[in-house]
């Protein structure tokens, strides 16, 4: 500075630097002078900043200074013996033994190997000599400075590790040593027996010395449960034996949780000493571990001074007087605690003069703190005489906002945002002073709010200057909140929107909505429309009602009604388990009423429902609702008189008659009993038979039946046990006598047809309704196929073949996806708070079951089911009487679910464009548009000419996506902690858009797969695909290769580089400002490296989803943050393709991972959840306790036990966080639980077999059903 700056300064000063940063305080030593000297040096002046400096008076602590005075130590006469014996090694090693002396021997002969030769057997500088001598050393440093118990356990330990390191051959420790040079070090202490570590007791302070027992009595007194400590050492190894020591004396041992930290030295060339005990690799865990008050004391070298943030703490110990002032008062500034103490340690009889210099240091900073006390009085008055009246009210709601108010207001619009780990939601507050005229200090505010916050608005500066930084900061909050309120992120009555108080009062009554709602009736299509028409004798529509079974045609009949029908309506009738009918019913013609036509027509319904339903047809009225005649009769009265007749059954033994054209045969003497004529032969002797009077004997003919089902619900699939077969699926015949039975006249074909008609009618009432609601309440959606309506208002109470479920599964999604991208299209500025507020709002169950009653939609919901029983045919006079219909309970979450599940029908009938038509009906207050337009609203405020940083060309590879708006992909990476330029937000709002295309592409993409997914397995789908735990692992796992070259030495100290290829992940790319992120991304790259293989197999070839191991990851939820963003960012920068996102989903393995679901057997039901249905009605409970375990390593981690009623039936331990023991104990408890019912299954087996063998005295056949035996009930 001297020769080149100071030179240089005259004449051309504007050439030079005017500020100087410095990392650290350039003071190394405890005079005033050289703080003189270090001005003069740089040319400067050094000064304590002003700016916040009346604030932070009124909350800085000045710790209390004590001297702990201890006596000289006298442990010469108290030596352990390994310190005797390390001694006596390092004075019998033989130099000329030594491997680098034996090399230099062994070189050719030259004189610079000759000098070096010799120097080396002078000064015994060679690499073992220095390892063993540097040993002694240190032993002679903590037996001198913590007796002789510490020097033993120094000594043992150094060795210990030091023959575990050579014998395991670590890379990691003693790298520098080659082979020789390992083998005779470890010659010198092979004399010596290792005891364990801990084979000494530490019983009294006998064995300590009297330096470290008045730092225990110091200790001792400081006992309290928010104790939390730094005790500064000189030398790493009195850090690593003094922990240990604390942790095992008795008076403390029990009282501290110790960590310990020392300097991580980044030098290449440093090699492994015998005597380094101190593991670095965990140190992060202890900082954060103090953090948490999991522990309570560290010891610690002048590492943990300066530059690294840690907890405050309430006590401080210097074990040495500090080196200079710079230490002094930044170890004096660890104990910022209220109350705190700061304890320094001098030998007794020494050290006054620098206890004076401390106490005259200190009588200077009380004197200059209660200097600073007075001005801020002054400050204060001076604030008051210069704040005026600035105002801004709104004339409307007469909501006012002053400057004394702007401050607590811009602090509870920030409190609103979205609160997030690692993020600190409070605006920032920087100022700027200068002088004016006459010496006046004057002073401007800047305000930065979070990054959460639009960046047109994120920052605001004050609108004059101010004497005072307390009105400055004022000013600045003024017109920050201003701002706010003109773009809309605070409302007229000048509240941010999230405490809106009209909004809350509407989103109250919705969200606090009751379990159920009173709604109308199910819709009674015979009652309200075909009855209420036939009553104007309107125009009647002919439909032709086609049966097959197989392709061939079983009946034809025409269906008369006074409505018209869909065009064409499709549905399967099960006649048993293995035959089902096709009924196709198409439109005909319409005619104009004619009462003879219809009369007629009523008299053939009769005449068919009478064949099956006569018992129930209390009268001859004829009057019904829906009329039925045959296709392909052109006589009809002449059918009818010949229909409605029987005669006796002998006479189809006269006639060569068709079994099609045989009517039900009745048996006289079983009270009418109905049965299915299938022809005429002799009974085969292994046949049954009926055992009354009369029945077939001998070889003469009888008549093959079998009896008439009693089946009614032909719309339900049937098992075969119940439809009258044997366990084969064989038809079960019976043979009559002709003599005791008679015949319908009518065919069977028509009797067959009567007994489809109730399940008929049924199926025309779901399409008449269905149609109904198509063209009135839903006419703007234009559905196509009616089936889909159909299955969307239609509840599992109902019993049909399908429900709303699976389409409610997707219109979920769909709903969530238009809702996002509407908001937020919409809503430009908002913050990812605001925007999810507002998304969970619209699409809440409250608010879309509001829609649904609103719309009148409960009538066409389907909630009755349909069984078939007691069925009567349909009276239009009787209907009409019944109109009055009772109002309905229903769930309002099934309300919301038949919204949901329409949007899916929408989506499945015609895309987007329906689906934009359906949210139209239901929710017409908000502007729906396509999702092109929305997505182009939102690109078009991103500057497309921006670039991203250079490394970034790197993360697009890494992305496989090239970005037209560069902006976007900076947006995606930067953390809502980062404060830096404000070119973009953070990636909150990106992130909010990307989780829901992540939802809607793996739900479209499962309900898509055919054969159809059930709904249960597309929600256990979609919770293992979209979850943060595995879309965290994607984050880690997913990278590119990149090569740097690494400086390295060989063993001489020669430098030389390699090239070193490392993986690349999206992670390390994140913009952030938290020194914790970057500590728990190193935390949860630990983890992932750990558990890397074992998660990846599962996810590749396990039969089980990795539950338990996902939560082991622990990983913070930036790391799936990051995933959903980037899907967002390449959704805005293709406007709207859905295929990009998919392309990068398949890039990074979620795609092909989601195949491997759909495709195998792979058991997604969550742990716990399969507890629960293992335990059946018993309870399931989890008691997380906290592991006492005396291992330092294992301290503080969790216990899990699992309950199922009254017994424990698993305990796991070792757990990270009560979520992952939790799921590992749940695992567990499964195996446990599985084994336990089969275990069961298996005693079941032998009981019942014993039974059997007991009661029938014959073995117990597989297969074979056994009756009156009953089972045990498992208990």
């Amino acid at each position: 500075m001297q020769n080149f700056y100071h030179r240089s300064i005259k004449g051309v000063l504007s050439e030079n630097p005017a500020i100087l940063g410095l990392t650290a305080s350039p003071v190394i030593n405890n005079g005033y002078r050289g703080l003189e000297n270090l001005e003069q040096n740089l040319n400067a002046i050094s000064s304590t900043p002003k700016l916040h400096r009346e604030m932070m008076l009124q909350f800085v602590h000045q710790p209390n200074l004590l001297r702990l005075l201890y006596p000289p130590n006298t442990f010469e006469t108290h030596v352990p013996e390994a310190l005797i014996y390390l001694r006596a090694v390092y004075a019998g090693l033989d130099i000329e033994k030594d491997p680098y002396v034996i090399k230099l021997k062994e070189a050719s002969s030259s004189t610079k190997t000759s000098s070096s030769l010799n120097d080396v057997l002078l000064n015994r500088k060679t690499y073992c000599q220095t390892q063993i001598k540097g040993f002694l050393c240190k032993a002679e440093q903590v037996q001198l400075e913590l007796g002789s118990w510490a020097t033993g356990f120094f000594i043992r330990a150094c060795l210990e590790n030091f023959g575990k390191a050579i014998a395991e051959e670590t890379s990691s420790n003693f790298d520098a040593l080659d082979a020789a040079e390992k083998s005779y070090i470890r010659s010198a202490f092979a004399g010596f027996q290792i005891p364990a570590c801990n084979g000494q007791a530490l019983n009294d302070d006998s064995q300590i010395s009297s330096k470290v027992k008045i730092l225990v009595d110091f200790l001792e007194t400081k006992m309290s449960a928010n104790f939390s400590g730094l005790v500064f050492v000189q030398t790493r190894a009195a850090v690593a034996v003094l922990a240990h020591l604390i942790s095992h004396h008795p008076r403390t041992r029990n009282a501290f949780c110790v960590g310990t930290f020392v300097g991580a030295s980044s030098n290449l060339t440093r090699r492994s000493t015998i005597g380094e005990l101190v593991n670095t690799k965990n140190q992060t865990r202890t900082l954060e571990e103090l953090h948490l008050g999991q522990r309570n004391l560290v010891i610690t070298t002048s590492a943990l001074e300066e530059g690294i943030d840690i907890a405050a703490c309430n006590n401080v110990v210097c074990f040495e007087k500090p080196p200079n002032l710079k230490s002094f008062i930044q170890r004096r500034g660890r104990a910022r605690n209220s109350e705190s103490t700061y304890a320094i340690m001098f030998e007794e009889g020494s050290g006054s003069d620098t206890l004076s210099s401390w106490h005259d240091l200190e009588y200077e900073m009380r004197r200059a703190y209660m200097d600073d006390m007075r001005r801020l009085k002054e400050i204060r008055d001076l604030e008051g005489q210069e704040e005026g009246g600035r105002e801004f009210r709104i004339e409307s709601t007469g909501a006012l906002l002053t400057l004394d108010g702007a401050v607590p207001h811009l602090y509870h619009f920030c409190a609103t945002l979205t609160q997030t780990q690692y993020t600190d939601a409070r605006p920032i507050f920087t100022f700027s002073k200068s002088t004016l005229v006459g010496d006046i200090d004057s002073v401007t505010a800047r305000v930065l709010l979070p990054s959460s916050v639009h960046k047109d608005v994120q920052e605001a500066c004050s609108s004059s200057s101010w004497r005072t930084e307390k009105s400055a900061k004022k000013d600045a909050a003024f017109e920050a909140y201003i701002a706010l309120y003109r773009v809309g992120l605070v409302n007229e009555h000048l509240l941010p929107i999230k405490f809106d108080p009209e909004a809350d009062e509407a989103r109250s009554v919705i969200e606090k909505r009751p379990n159920v709602a009173e709604v109308p009736p199910q819709l009674d299509v015979w009652s309200s429309l075909v009855a209420y028409k036939w009553q104007g004798q309107p125009e009647v529509y002919e439909s032709l009602v086609s049966i097959t079974f197989e392709g061939v045609a079983l009946s034809e009949m025409l269906m008369i009604l006074p409505l018209a029908l869909p065009n064409l309506i499709e549905f399967d009738l099960h006649w048993n388990a293995t035959k089902s009918f096709r009924v196709v019913i198409t439109s005909v013609r319409s005619a104009p009423y004619n009462q003879e036509c219809v009369s007629l027509y009523a008299e053939c319904t009769a005449v068919l429902l009478r064949s099956i339903y006569k018992a129930r047809m209390e009268s001859d009225d004829t009057d019904f609702a829906c009329l039925f005649i045959p296709q392909n009769i052109k006589e009809i009265r002449l059918w009818l008189e010949k229909a409605g007749e029987s005669s006796p059954a002998r006479n189809l033994l006269d006639t060569n008659i068709s079994q099609s054209q045989v009517g039900l045969i009745y048996d006289l003497q079983n009270n009418r009993t109905r049965h299915i004529f299938h022809g005429v032969e002799p009974m085969p002797h292994d046949a049954q038979q009926d055992l009354v009077n009369g029945a077939c004997v001998g070889n003469g003919p009888c008549l093959k039946v079998t009896k008439l089902p009693k089946r009614t619900d032909f719309p339900h699939k049937v098992s075969p046990k119940h439809d009258g077969t044997d366990k084969d699926n064989e038809i079960k015949y019976l043979y009559l006598s002709p003599s005791r039975c008679e015949v319908d006249n009518l065919p069977f074909e028509f009797s067959r047809f009567a007994m489809l008609v109730p399940s008929i009618m049924h199926q025309i009432e779901l399409y008449v309704a269905a149609d109904s609601c198509r063209n009135s309440l839903l006419s703007s959606i234009q559905f196509d196929d009616l089936n889909l309506l159909i299955t969307a208002t239609t509840t599992p109470v109902a019993a049909e073949q399908s429900n709303y479920q699976r389409l409610e599964f997707l219109g979920d999604s769909i709903l969530k996806l238009f809702t996002s991208l509407t908001v937020m299209a919409e809503h430009l500025n908002w913050p990812e708070g605001y925007l999810s507020g507002k998304k969970d709002h619209t699409v809440s169950n409250g608010r879309l079951a509001s829609a649904a009653i609103k719309l009148g939609l409960a009538p066409y919901i389907r909630t009755i089911s349909f069984t078939g029983h007691r069925w009567r045919p349909l009276h239009i006079s009787d209907l009409m009487n019944n109109q009055i219909k009772k109002f309905r309970e229903m769930s309002t979450k099934t309300l919301a679910d038949i919204v949901e599940a329409l949007i899916g029908a929408s989506y499945i009938d015609g895309g987007p464009g329906k689906v934009l038509n359906c949210l139209g009906v239901f929710l017409p207050e908000i502007s729906w548009g396509p999702l092109s337009q929305q997505t182009m609203k939102i690109y078009e405020t991103y500057d497309a000419n921006l670039q991203y940083p250079p490394n970034f060309a790197q993360l697009e590879r890494l992305v496989n996506h090239t970005f037209t708006a560069k902006i976007l992909l900076v947006e995606a990476l930067t953390h809502p902690s980062h404060h830096g330029p404000t070119i973009s937000g953070s990636y909150q709002r990106l992130e909010f858009l990307g989780d829901s295309i992540l939802d809607s592409i793996i739900v479209t993409t499962a309900y898509s797969h055919q054969p159809p997914i059930p709904t249960l397995a597309l929600h256990l789908i979609r919770t293992a695909l979209v979850n943060a735990s595995f879309l965290a692992f994607i984050c880690l796992t997913h990278s590119v290769p990149t090569t740097r070259s690494d400086p390295v030495s060989d063993h001489y100290g020669n430098f030389s580089t390699v090239e070193i290829t490392n993986s690349l992940q999206i992670w390390r790319f994140m913009r952030h400002a938290a020194p914790e992120i970057r500590q728990a991304q190193q935390s949860s790259v630990a983890r992932y490296n750990s558990l890397r293989e074992e998660i990846k197999n599962a996810l590749r070839l396990g039969q089980h989803y990795p539950w338990a191991l996902l939560c082991r990851l622990e990983a913070p939820k930036f790391f799936s943050d990051l995933i959903e963003s980037l899907i967002g960012a390449i959704y805005i920068d293709t406007h709207g393709s859905i295929v990009a996102c998919e392309s990068f989903l398949e890039h990074i393995g979620v795609m092909r991972f989601l195949r491997r679901v759909i495709n195998e057997d792979v058991a997604l039901l969550h742990p716990k959840e399969e507890v629960g249905h293992l335990a059946d009605i018993e309870k399931v409970k989890y008691v997380v306790k906290t592991e006492a375990m005396e291992e330092e390593e294992k301290r503080g981690r969790l216990i899990c036990e699992v309950w199922v009623g009254e017994r424990m039936v698993v305990k796991v331990e070792d757990g990270f966080s009560k979520t992952e023991v939790e799921t590992r104990a749940a695992e567990e408890a499964v195996r446990v639980l599985k084994a336990e019912n089969r275990e069961m299954a298996g005693k079941m087996k032998n009981v019942t077999q014993m039974q059997v063998e007991a009661t029938t005295g014959e073995e117990m056949e597989p297969g074979k059903k056994y009756v009156g035996i009953k089972r045990q009930r498992k208990t």
